[in-house]
């Protein structure tokens, strides 16, 4: 498939790389340390609280931002690179 970035100027996927991965890293750093605790509560047996479903909602939202704009700041750095070596 071909980077859809590719087609953007250089200071445009500047601009997205720069925004996107700040959000890509809190995304996933807070979502994964969140997961990583879920489970280790799990394994010591400790009950959930009773809003743990909206928690857990949250969570894997936050997980699915994480690597959506992982993906986005690996495409707009690609075709950082990309236009580069074009010219």
């Amino acid at each position: 498939m071909k980077n859809p970035f590719l087609k953007f100027p250089f200071w445009f996927n500047f601009i997205i790389l720069i925004i996107s991965l700040p959000i890509s890293a809190f995304g996933l750093m807070f979502g994964f340390a969140h997961v990583v605790e879920g489970i280790r509560q799990s394994i010591e047996g400790v009950t959930p609280p009773p809003d743990a479903f909206e928690g857990g909602v949250i969570v894997v939202g936050l997980c699915l931002i994480g690597i959506i704009t992982l993906l986005i700041t690996i495409g707009a750095f690609l075709a950082i690179l990309g236009g580069k070596n074009k010219s």
